[in-house]
Formats: structure tokens, C-alpha cells, sequence
């Protein structure tokens, strides 16, 4: 596993046409541990207006042009790093806040996403976890390794290499549905903490506005031990207007499921996902 080093969070700013033509949001991955969370207390929460203290905008990123069914007519998202008053540490290590200006017919509002306490319990269910949102924006700042190119993506948005690479996007024009991927921190129990691909879903469709779902891949190549290698592949479906995700996972074998609804999906009859 690579060595952690400081990333000088300098403006990873975009416009919103570049950002407004980033319509996919996929997330995928082989090779690691797959990490499947439901947020079930997770909302976008009304504030008076950006909360930045103490914090550093690392990313910015507007979305209009939706359909008018929707209450929203569009949304400029706002990305802060906070570090953790820790100066004992090598490394900035802290959370990410999301952060939402959406527009109405007539209004506009401040929100930023956090948990709604004492909703439902933090328990496992199964093939997924019921998750708390500050469980999953944890991330170190990280410099780019001097071998790597000074932008490894083709992604506006990611101007620079390093971490934690936060980039928002649309599932599909016109639907005010997004992904929020970047690389947080998760526990390996004695290797510390390790590099996590996360991909979390926001859903601005229905009021109140949420972050369902969460899926992560962290790392486990460590030397001298065995490990089953999980893999995990989400895209956006039209029909089923939802993430669909295909993965191995918890069971023996590929199977499917909804990420927003946080519903398995049928196996065909040969024992394979169409």
C-alpha cells in the first residue's frame, strides 16, 4: 500500500458546462473488499449559507436543465475539506462536507448533507450495512507520487492527482440524481486505516433530499495474506432509473441490485445475471 503524503487542496474548480457534460457516473472496481451501505439518516439539511470554517473548498460543480417534474431547477454543489485539529499527525487528516445551493421555482436554499439523528438503528442487514454518513467522508490529503502524471483522469473535474479526488456526477441529463466518488479511509483492523473507492449516491428527486446509498472497494493486497478478491460494477439504468450494480460480494457467485432502492434483483434460470 502506497505511503500516505500531504496534498495541497488548491481549487479543484470547475465550470458548469464541463461539469454539466459528465453524465455517467459509473463506479467499478476488482480486486478488493466491497463495502455495500445504506444510509438511512443521511439528508441534505437546510443551513443559513455555506458553512466554511476553518475548511477548504477542494471542489465545485453546477447542474440545471432538469426535467419539470422536479421541484429543483438547479443545484450548485460545494465540496470543503475540514481537517481534524491533530498536529501531531503527518498528514491533514479530516472529513469532506457536502454542501447544496438548490434553486425552486422562486427560492433558493442552503443545505448540507449530514445524518438525522436517531432515525433507525446502525445495524447489518444481511448483503448490506445500515451505515452513519460520518463514517464515510473520512479522508487523508494526499501529495501525488512524483512518477504520476499531473492529471492520471480524464475527468474535468480531477485537475491534479493525489487524494482524496472528489468528483460529482449526473446519472442521466435531466435527472436530478448524482454520484459523489472520492477515496475516503476505512478500517483494516491491525494495517490502520487503508484507501477506499467510494461512490454515494445522491437523490435529489423527492423531498426530502438524500444520500441512500454508498457503495465502497478497500483495499487488501497486504503482503503474506490471503484474501478473496470481490469486485463490484454500478451504472445508471434508465428503465429502472436506478444504479444497477453487479457483483460477487457475499455470495458465491454474480448476482444484481438496485442501489438506490437497496433491492436484490432475480438471477436468470442459469444461475447467471442477464
Amino acid at each position: 500500500m502506497r505511503r500516505l503524503r500531504a496534498l495541497v487542496l488548491s481549487g479543484l474548480v470547475t465550470s458548469a458546462i464541463a461539469v454539466a457534460q459528465q453524465n455517467s457516473g459509473r463506479f467499478e472496481c476488482e480486486s478488493h473488499t466491497v463495502a455495500i451501505d445504506r444510509l438511512p439518516d443521511a439528508r441534505l439539511i437546510p443551513i443559513h449559507g455555506p458553512d466554511n470554517s476553518g475548511a477548504q473548498q477542494i471542489l465545485r460543480a453546477d447542474f440545471s436543465g432538469f426535467d419539470a417534474k422536479y421541484t429543483i431547477q438547479s443545484v450548485h454543489f460545494v465540496v470543503f475539506f475540514t481537517p481534524e485539529p491533530a498536529p501531531n499527525l503527518s498528514v491533514p487528516r479530516g472529513k469532506l462536507s457536502v454542501q447544496a445551493l438548490v434553486t425552486k421555482h422562486g427560492s433558493q436554499e442552503w443545505s448540507v448533507l449530514a445524518d438525522e439523528d436517531g432515525r433507525n438503528s446502525l445495524l447489518r442487514q444481511g448483503w448490506y450495512e445500515n451505515s452513519a454518513l460520518a463514517d464515510l467522508v473520512q479522508v487523508f490529503s494526499e501529495l501525488a507520487e512524483s512518477y504520476e502524471e499531473p492529471n492520471s483522469s480524464d475527468d474535468p473535474q480531477v485537475t491534479q492527482s493525489g487524494r482524496p479526488q472528489v468528483r460529482i456526477q449526473q446519472a442521466e441529463s435531466k435527472q436530478p440524481v448524482f454520484l459523489l466518488t472520492f477515496i475516503r479511509l476505512a478500517s483494516a483492523g491491525g494495517h490502520g486505516d487503508v484507501e477506499t473507492e467510494e461512490g454515494m449516491v445522491l437523490d435529489l428527486r423527492t423531498e426530502p433530499f438524500t444520500a441512500p446509498a454508498a457503495v465502497g472497494c478497500i483495499k487488501n493486497d497486504f503482503a503474506s495474506e490471503q484474501h478473496v478478491d470481490e469486485r463490484i460494477s454500478c451504472a445508471w439504468s434508465a428503465k429502472q432509473q436506478d444504479y444497477i450494480c453487479r457483483t460477487n460480494a457475499s455470495y458465491a457467485h454474480e448476482w444484481r441490485f438496485l442501489l438506490i432502492a437497496g433491492k436484490k434483483l432475480a438471477v436468470a434460470k442459469n444461475g447467471k445475471s442477464p
